[in-house]
């Protein structure tokens, strides 16, 4: 949780008329539609999304060499 969604969840709870919440969509499966919902904020950026796929995806294939 950071401190941003401590705000906007404030913002939220206030029912501020004024006040648009999105959020991105993402499936059941955790996959990315890059649409945005209105919705109440969540408390995670998916930041172990991209840690994981950074440091657990493994060595990645080497490159086949090019012909001399």
């Amino acid at each position: 949780m950071t401190h941003m969604f401590d705000l906007a969840h404030g913002f939220y709870r206030q029912e501020m008329a004024a006040a648009l919440f999105l959020r991105a969509e993402r499936l059941a499966d955790g996959q990315r539609t890059f649409r945005l919902l209105e919705g109440e904020p969540l408390p995670t950026s998916y930041g172990e999304d991209i840690h994981r796929r950074i440091f657990d995806a493994g060595p990645e294939p080497a490159a086949a060499a090019a012909p001399a």
